[in-house]
């Protein structure tokens, strides 16, 4: 199970989920995205402090190294990736051998120059390097970076979070029943253009995209322009809702009925609802006691 690093989900997973046969052998693994958010939010309030500019310089080699990293490192083999995690805080500082067993040299050839680079190492022992590398070496971090994962992410479960609210907006109130057919309506949609291909253009070439995410602070990010959506599952939705109602329309009527005795009772009815004299005397009292 992929998730972000939301401690509360982490806690259930980790307490309950062994106490239950079918999930006794469930692995959780982070969102590599989320940790670099979380991680990217730490360089940047290091790099607003007096004499630590250089460091947002290196913010996105780091998270580079982090998917390298995730990417890289077979699974079940935590202390490898933890090591070979560890190793940026020594790299950023011109540093490419390492005091350990498992991960004793950074990976790339060797380097030549600095005159094409477009941000300088940090200076060994300096400030800026120390207190970058208690953020990179942090014992919270590194545990959740032991625990990222290499395969999947929850970009694609976002997604359809993000679709759901185009089909039931927040500031629009539903009843049951019809916020129950705009789900479906955004589970049909989702899973009918979900997996749409890269457009191109006349000339046969591949389709791009430019945004400014807010996230990236002014950065930008480039995206494949996927083809145009399809809506012909409506089509489909009306053929068979005629096809149900020329068959039998009593059948469907039933079947309507049953859908709707599902409804469930609402939040308040679980409530104890006081006598509302004795709430209005209260709610009053209590602006004449001060």
């Amino acid at each position: 199970m992929v998730t972000d690093r939301h401690k509360s989900i982490a806690k259930y997973l980790r307490e309950e989920t062994p106490h239950n046969p079918r999930t006794a052998e469930l692995k959780h693994h982070f969102d590599a995205w989320h940790i670099a958010k979380g991680l990217g939010k730490k360089i940047d309030a290091l790099a607003k402090k007096k004499g630590c500019e250089d460091v947002g310089l290196w913010k996105k080699s780091i998270i580079h190294h982090m998917y390298y990293v995730a990417g890289t490192v077979p699974e079940g083999q935590a202390d490898l990736l933890g090591e070979k995690w560890k190793s940026v805080a020594n790299h950023v500082q011109d540093i490419h051998e390492h005091d350990t067993e498992i991960y004793p040299m950074c990976d790339h050839a060797h380097l030549l120059g600095d005159n094409n680079r477009n941000k300088q190492w940090l200076k060994p022992g300096s400030k800026p390097a120390e207190l970058l590398n208690d953020i990179l070496t942090n014992p919270h971090v590194l545990k959740d970076i032991k625990k990222i994962s290499s395969t999947y992410q929850t970009s694609s479960l976002e997604a359809f979070h993000s679709l759901i609210i185009r089909f039931a907006p927040k500031h629009t109130g539903f009843m049951w029943l019809c916020q129950l057919a705009r789900y479906y309506l955004a589970a049909l949609h989702y899973n009918k253009n979900s997996a749409r291909l890269q457009g191109v253009t006349r000339e046969g070439q591949e389709r791009f995209t430019i945004r400014f995410p807010k996230f990236k602070k002014g950065q930008h990010s480039v995206r494949k322009e996927k083809t145009p959506a399809t809506y012909k599952y409506t089509t489909n939705i009306l053929e068979d809702l005629l096809q149900a109602y020329s068959d039998s329309p009593q059948d469907l009527r039933e079947s309507i009925q049953e859908v709707r005795d599902q409804e469930p009772q609402p939040l308040a009815s679980e409530m104890d609802h006081p006598d509302k004299d004795e709430a209005v005397r209260q709610h009053r009292c209590r602006f004449i006691n001060q």
